[in-house]
């Protein structure tokens, strides 16, 4: 009950692919996936999806789909599903932390309590040559954003649309930036 689907908690821990990384993690107490590394996969998707008390926390690391782990040229999509169960955690938590991709971020994020979605910390993005989806509904506050953080669509060449689109929905407020 106190444990974790999937744990990394070392920064310098590295998972890197040609291919798919697929993280699955489910936990009955805090959260699904805690990860603080790197996940890069050089050409393939990443799928990260977790559910517990908090459903995702990527912490002081980066989640990159692309032949570089900063502005790629070229590379595949990320995926995330989180999903949190109790009072007092987030759906995901992105803590100065880099989701970058070539081709399109899927982010969905519901809470039972706190924020649905929270990015936050020095460094923290959602970037992508393609689209970003983000749907962050429940809890409290569905995306909270702080600490200059941001979200952006990099339109990589004129054959990707470069489209944001956010669904946000929270007890207090939908979309809450600091």
């Amino acid at each position: 009950t106190h444990a974790r689907g999937i744990i990394v908690y070392a920064a310098n821990t590295t998972f890197k692919a040609g291919g798919n990384i697929t993280l699955n993690g489910i936990s009955s107490g805090n959260q699904g996936v805690y990860f603080s590394g790197t996940a890069w996969s050089t050409a393939g998707n990443i799928s990260i999806t977790g559910s517990g008390n908090g459903g995702v926390y990527i912490g002081t690391g980066t989640i990159a789909a692309g032949n570089a782990t900063s502005n790629p040229s070229s590379g595949g999509t990320i995926t995330v599903s989180a999903t949190g169960n109790a009072s007092g955690y987030y759906g995901l938590w992105v803590n100065a932390s880099s989701i970058v991709s070539y081709g399109a971020i899927s982010i969905t994020a519901t809470a039972v309590g706190d924020h649905a979605f929270r990015l936050e910390g020095t460094g923290g993005k959602v970037q992508s040559a393609s689209d970003i989806t983000i749907s962050a509904t429940q809890g409290t506050w569905g995306l909270t954003m702080y600490n200059n953080t941001f979200i952006q669509s990099t339109k990589a060449n004129s054959a990707s649309t470069g489209n944001i689109s956010i669904i946000a929905s929270g007890t207090r407020g939908g979309f809450y930036t600091n």
